[in-house]
Protein backbone atom coordinates (compact mmCIF):
# COMPACT_ATOMS: atom_id res chain seq x y z
CA UNK A 1 0.00 0.00 0.00
CA UNK A 2 3.02 2.58 0.84
CA UNK A 3 5.11 1.61 -1.47
CA UNK A 4 1.77 1.94 -4.24
CA UNK A 5 1.15 5.35 -2.71
CA UNK A 6 4.95 7.19 -2.98
CA UNK A 7 5.43 5.13 -5.98
CA UNK A 8 3.09 7.60 -8.35
CA UNK A 9 4.94 10.95 -9.45
CA UNK A 10 2.54 13.83 -7.40
CA UNK A 11 3.64 11.19 -3.98
CA UNK A 12 7.12 11.42 -2.31
CA UNK A 13 8.95 11.39 0.86
CA UNK A 14 11.46 14.71 1.50
CA UNK A 15 14.19 14.72 3.45
CA UNK A 16 16.00 18.29 3.91
CA UNK A 17 13.84 18.80 0.82
CA UNK A 18 15.40 16.57 -0.98
CA UNK A 19 13.16 13.51 -2.48
CA UNK A 20 14.35 10.19 -1.11
CA UNK A 21 14.23 8.06 -3.51
CA UNK A 22 11.65 5.09 -2.92
CA UNK A 23 13.18 0.76 -3.31
CA UNK A 24 10.66 -0.95 -4.76
CA UNK A 25 13.06 -4.24 -4.41
CA UNK A 26 12.91 -3.38 -0.42
CA UNK A 27 9.47 -1.99 0.22
CA UNK A 28 6.43 -4.16 0.96
CA UNK A 29 2.67 -3.82 1.56
CA UNK A 30 3.05 -3.15 5.27
CA UNK A 31 6.66 -0.89 4.76
CA UNK A 32 7.83 1.51 2.33
CA UNK A 33 11.85 1.56 2.60
CA UNK A 34 13.16 4.84 0.66
CA UNK A 35 16.88 5.83 0.16
CA UNK A 36 18.44 8.85 1.17
CA UNK A 37 19.94 11.59 -1.28
CA UNK A 38 23.38 13.07 -0.47
CA UNK A 39 23.03 16.23 1.38
CA UNK A 40 24.89 19.36 -0.14
CA UNK A 41 25.85 21.87 2.79
CA UNK A 42 28.78 24.03 2.81
CA UNK A 43 30.93 22.06 5.55
CA UNK A 44 30.14 18.30 3.39
CA UNK A 45 30.82 20.30 0.01
CA UNK A 46 34.09 21.77 1.15
CA UNK A 47 34.56 18.96 3.55
CA UNK A 48 33.60 15.82 0.89
CA UNK A 49 33.38 17.77 -2.40
CA UNK A 50 29.78 15.35 -2.78
CA UNK A 51 28.59 17.95 -5.75
CA UNK A 52 30.76 18.86 -8.69
CA UNK A 53 30.65 22.25 -10.17
CA UNK A 54 28.04 23.28 -12.94
CA UNK A 55 25.79 25.54 -14.21
CA UNK A 56 23.74 27.39 -11.54
CA UNK A 57 19.47 27.19 -11.80
CA UNK A 58 18.23 29.51 -9.76
CA UNK A 59 15.21 32.21 -9.91
CA UNK A 60 16.53 34.69 -12.48
CA UNK A 61 15.50 38.46 -12.36
CA UNK A 62 13.81 40.13 -13.89
CA UNK A 63 11.50 38.00 -14.81
CA UNK A 64 10.79 39.08 -18.18
CA UNK A 65 14.38 38.78 -19.16
CA UNK A 66 15.71 37.26 -22.06
CA UNK A 67 19.02 36.34 -19.97
CA UNK A 68 18.88 33.06 -19.91
CA UNK A 69 17.29 31.69 -23.09
CA UNK A 70 20.37 30.62 -24.47
CA UNK A 71 20.17 32.78 -27.18
CA UNK A 72 23.43 34.91 -27.60
CA UNK A 73 21.67 37.35 -30.23
CA UNK A 74 18.95 38.75 -28.37
CA UNK A 75 20.15 42.04 -25.82
CA UNK A 76 18.63 42.47 -22.44
CA UNK A 77 18.60 46.32 -22.80
CA UNK A 78 17.68 48.52 -19.54
CA UNK A 79 18.31 51.63 -19.91
CA UNK A 80 18.16 52.78 -16.29
CA UNK A 81 21.04 54.14 -14.05
CA UNK A 82 20.86 51.52 -11.39
CA UNK A 83 19.39 48.80 -13.55
CA UNK A 84 20.56 45.27 -12.44
CA UNK A 85 19.78 41.59 -13.05
CA UNK A 86 20.93 38.15 -11.48
CA UNK A 87 19.57 35.30 -9.80
CA UNK A 88 18.28 34.02 -6.37
CA UNK A 89 18.55 30.82 -5.13
CA UNK A 90 16.38 28.87 -2.51
CA UNK A 91 15.85 29.97 1.34
CA UNK A 92 18.75 28.53 3.23
CA UNK A 93 21.09 28.14 0.58
CA UNK A 94 24.01 29.60 -0.63
CA UNK A 95 25.68 29.15 -4.42
CA UNK A 96 29.79 28.97 -3.63
CA UNK A 97 30.95 30.06 -7.47
CA UNK A 98 33.45 29.06 -9.58
CA UNK A 99 32.79 31.79 -12.23
CA UNK A 100 30.54 34.43 -12.92
CA UNK A 101 30.15 35.70 -16.49
CA UNK A 102 28.37 37.76 -18.99
CA UNK A 103 27.84 37.72 -22.56
CA UNK A 104 28.82 41.23 -24.48
CA UNK A 105 27.09 40.83 -27.87
CA UNK A 106 28.14 43.97 -29.56
CA UNK A 107 30.34 47.07 -28.18
CA UNK A 108 29.86 50.56 -30.06
CA UNK A 109 31.36 52.08 -26.80
CA UNK A 110 33.14 50.84 -23.93
CA UNK A 111 32.30 53.47 -21.48
CA UNK A 112 29.06 52.23 -20.09
CA UNK A 113 30.39 49.06 -18.74
CA UNK A 114 34.38 50.01 -17.38
CA UNK A 115 33.92 50.71 -14.36
CA UNK A 116 30.08 51.20 -14.09
CA UNK A 117 29.38 47.35 -14.40
CA UNK A 118 29.75 45.54 -11.01
CA UNK A 119 29.13 42.41 -9.71
CA UNK A 120 27.29 41.89 -6.17
CA UNK A 121 26.02 39.46 -3.60
CA UNK A 122 23.17 39.22 -0.56
CA UNK A 123 22.27 36.62 1.76
CA UNK A 124 18.96 39.37 2.92
CA UNK A 125 17.32 40.14 -0.08
CA UNK A 126 19.55 43.06 -1.17
CA UNK A 127 18.89 44.74 2.35
CA UNK A 128 22.82 44.79 2.43
CA UNK A 129 25.15 43.88 -0.47
CA UNK A 130 29.12 43.03 -1.11
CA UNK A 131 30.27 44.84 -4.02
CA UNK A 132 32.82 41.55 -5.42
CA UNK A 133 34.23 42.77 -8.88
CA UNK A 134 33.90 45.47 -11.12
CA UNK A 135 34.78 45.38 -14.76
CA UNK A 136 37.47 47.79 -16.32
CA UNK A 137 39.07 48.50 -19.55
CA UNK A 138 39.37 44.76 -20.42
CA UNK A 139 35.53 44.23 -21.15
CA UNK A 140 35.14 43.51 -24.63
CA UNK A 141 32.22 41.68 -26.91
CA UNK A 142 31.60 37.93 -26.17
CA UNK A 143 32.12 36.40 -22.78
CA UNK A 144 33.92 38.03 -19.80
CA UNK A 145 34.65 36.28 -17.19
CA UNK A 146 35.29 36.61 -12.98
CA UNK A 147 37.26 33.54 -12.22
CA UNK A 148 37.19 32.19 -8.57
CA UNK A 149 38.93 28.73 -9.65
CA UNK A 150 42.73 29.64 -8.66
CA UNK A 151 44.18 27.72 -5.95
CA UNK A 152 43.48 29.79 -2.62
CA UNK A 153 40.88 32.12 -3.96
CA UNK A 154 37.89 33.10 -1.97
CA UNK A 155 35.23 31.59 -3.49
CA UNK A 156 31.67 33.87 -2.87
CA UNK A 157 29.27 32.22 -0.86
CA UNK A 158 25.48 33.88 -1.27
CA UNK A 159 22.00 33.74 -1.42
CA UNK A 160 21.81 35.88 -4.43
CA UNK A 161 24.08 37.47 -6.89
CA UNK A 162 23.53 40.06 -9.61
CA UNK A 163 24.85 42.56 -12.07
CA UNK A 164 24.53 46.41 -11.39
CA UNK A 165 24.99 49.25 -14.17
CA UNK A 166 25.53 52.61 -12.64
CA UNK A 167 24.09 54.28 -15.91
CA UNK A 168 21.91 53.71 -19.37
CA UNK A 169 23.79 50.77 -21.10
CA UNK A 170 25.53 49.39 -18.78
CA UNK A 171 23.15 46.43 -18.54
CA UNK A 172 23.07 45.76 -22.04
CA UNK A 173 23.96 41.80 -22.38
CA UNK A 174 22.92 39.19 -23.73
CA UNK A 175 23.39 36.30 -21.70
CA UNK A 176 24.71 35.64 -17.83
CA UNK A 177 25.67 32.08 -15.78
CA UNK A 178 26.92 31.76 -12.96
CA UNK A 179 28.98 28.03 -12.11
CA UNK A 180 29.29 26.82 -8.73
CA UNK A 181 27.51 24.76 -5.93
CA UNK A 182 24.47 25.19 -4.62
CA UNK A 183 23.96 24.04 -0.49
CA UNK A 184 22.75 24.67 2.51
CA UNK A 185 24.40 26.97 4.30
CA UNK A 186 25.85 25.55 7.16
CA UNK A 187 29.32 24.89 8.35
CA UNK A 188 28.20 22.25 10.99
CA UNK A 189 29.30 18.78 10.59
CA UNK A 190 25.93 17.36 11.16
CA UNK A 191 22.59 18.22 9.88
CA UNK A 192 19.67 17.50 11.18
CA UNK A 193 15.96 17.62 9.54
CA UNK A 194 12.37 16.10 9.85
CA UNK A 195 11.36 14.30 6.90
CA UNK A 196 7.75 14.71 5.08
CA UNK A 197 5.32 12.79 3.53
CA UNK A 198 4.01 14.26 0.25
CA UNK A 199 0.87 12.37 -1.19
CA UNK A 200 -1.51 13.38 -4.35
CA UNK A 201 0.73 16.45 -3.88
CA UNK A 202 -0.26 17.46 -0.39
CA UNK A 203 1.64 17.17 2.68
CA UNK A 204 0.71 13.99 5.12
CA UNK A 205 -0.50 16.02 8.50
CA UNK A 206 0.85 12.86 10.84
CA UNK A 207 -0.99 12.46 14.29
CA UNK A 208 3.00 11.09 15.46
CA UNK A 209 5.73 13.46 15.01
CA UNK A 210 8.05 11.42 11.93
CA UNK A 211 11.61 10.63 14.23
CA UNK A 212 14.13 13.65 12.37
CA UNK A 213 17.04 12.15 10.13
CA UNK A 214 20.80 13.51 10.68
CA UNK A 215 23.03 13.55 8.91
CA UNK A 216 26.41 13.16 10.49
CA UNK A 217 30.36 13.34 9.50
CA UNK A 218 31.40 11.29 11.90
CA UNK A 219 29.24 8.41 9.77
CA UNK A 220 30.60 9.25 6.89
CA UNK A 221 33.48 7.29 5.08
CA UNK A 222 36.43 8.92 3.67
CA UNK A 223 39.36 7.51 1.57
CA UNK A 224 42.63 8.44 2.60
CA UNK A 225 44.90 6.20 1.37
CA UNK A 226 45.65 2.89 -0.82
CA UNK A 227 47.89 0.58 -0.31
CA UNK A 228 50.11 -0.58 -2.07
CA UNK A 229 50.92 2.54 -3.80
CA UNK A 230 52.75 1.02 -6.91
CA UNK A 231 52.11 -2.19 -9.02
CA UNK A 232 52.73 -3.93 -11.85
CA UNK A 233 50.52 -2.90 -15.03
CA UNK A 234 49.08 -6.50 -15.09
CA UNK A 235 47.41 -5.67 -11.90
CA UNK A 236 46.66 -8.45 -9.24
CA UNK A 237 48.11 -6.77 -6.61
Amino acid sequence: MYATLLGSDSSSIKVCGNECALREDLSDGAFAVCELSHLATTFSVDTYSITESAALHGTVFPVDSVLDDSEVTIDHVDNTAGCNFGMTFKADHVAVLDEAKVYINFITSTAPYVDKLHFEGSNDNWATSDRLFTYGQDVHEGWNYINYREAGADKPAYNSFRFVGDEAGSCRVTEFRLLGVEAIADENPTFTCSPSIIINGEALVSAVALSDITYSSANTPLLTSIVPRYGSVLGGE
